[in-house]
């Protein structure tokens, strides 16, 4: 019930929240990243400060959750209008550009092909390891799993950070044949990315139990936590690499090897 309580309210809101990440990425394709961010936070800080109003102010439960999400897309929606009308953006709505274009939607789907397989085979990886663990784990290897996903997704943010930075220097680069500048775009980030997994690395080496801690007193969840996070982090300072080069691939217009790295 709660699920479809979520779920019944937040797809009033998926118009906002397609129109907020696509053209998110278009303003940070333009080049302004700051504006990009400014949208994200918008959406995240308003997300944070509805949440506890509507849950537990006004005691909406669940559905005072999905309520905040989507009033924070909308507000979102509402700066980006005002973005791309104020002048500062090179982009520019009108009706006749909502006509669909099948040499557009072709070009779309070829290049977002990559992002589509990854997403997709990531999904399906998860339910197969998560009924998995329920059929063989029980609920402790579930708990173990969802906050080894926490732990995973901190340590990918500044991964995707950077990578979101290389993305449009690689693009306008390529673009414009200046070949030895995207090599120093991309022989960066991978020195950064892979510093940073392999900084998250060893924080998580060294102090397992302390990170397991955060988010659970239970002493068998810890225990076993700490052990498996060792073992699904042991690679994880190469990580960079696999994410350099995927993006480089997509930015480059060669999906075809995105999708099989996928």
């Amino acid at each position: 019930p709660y699920a479809k309580d979520y779920i019944t309210i937040i797809l009033w809101g998926s118009i906002f929240f397609s129109f907020a990440m696509s053209s998110n990425n278009l303003i940070r394709a333009e080049g302004n990243a700051k504006a990009a961010m400014a949208i994200m936070l918008i959406g995240a800080i308003l997300n944070m400060i509805l949440d506890p109003i509507f849950i537990f102010i006004f005691k909406l439960g669940i559905k005072g959750a999905a309520l905040a999400t989507i009033i924070s897309q909308f507000i979102s929606f509402l700066y980006i209008l005002k973005y791309l009308y104020s002048g500062k953006s090179s982009l520019k709505i009108k009706l006749h550009h909502l006509r669909p274009r099948m040499h557009i939607i072709t070009e779309i789907f070829t290049v977002g092909f990559a992002a589509f397989a990854r997403m997709v085979t990531g999904s399906i990886v998860a339910i197969i390891v998560n009924n998995s663990l329920r059929i063989f784990g029980g609920d402790i290897a579930l708990i173990i799993i969802g906050i080894l996903h926490r732990v995973i997704m901190f340590l990918f943010m500044p991964l995707f950070g950077v990578i979101q930075g290389m993305q449009p220097i690689v693009g306008f680069n390529y673009g414009a044949k200046k070949f030895d500048r995207v090599k120093e775009a991309i022989k960066l980030s991978l020195i950064i990315t892979t510093v940073i997994a392999t900084f998250g690395w060893l924080i998580a080496e060294l102090f397992p139990f302390a990170i397991i801690g955060v988010f659970t007193r239970d002493a068998e969840i810890i225990e076993k936590g700490s052990t498996i996070m060792r073992i699904i982090l042991s690679m994880i300072p190469v990580i960079g690499i696999q994410i350099v080069c995927f993006f480089y691939i997509f930015c480059s217009q060669t999906p075809g090897y995105g999708g099989s790295c996928s």
